[in-house]
């Protein structure tokens, strides 16, 4: 089957934010909550622990690299 888009970019932005509405709302609330506890109640800065994203990241990494590797073989 092939697809055709629309040769407009109107049309195209459309359907992005159409199909994409409530992923949209949901960053954009989030984006507005970071504002508003920065700007009102004056946080500066948020601490995060360093062991969980570095576990995450190894995590990430080794999994990327099995893609990888698999990719290549095909």
């Amino acid at each position: 089957m092939i697809v055709s888009f629309s040769k407009s970019p109107f049309k195209r932005l459309f359907g992005i934010v159409f199909w994409n509405k409530w992923a949209l709302l949901y960053y954009l609330v989030c984006a507005i909550v970071a504002f508003v506890l920065h700007t009102v109640y004056g946080f500066e800065e948020v601490i995060l622990p360093a062991v969980p994203v570095s576990v995450l990241g190894g995590a990430l990494a080794i999994f990327l690299g099995f893609r990888n590797s698999s990719a290549y073989d095909r």
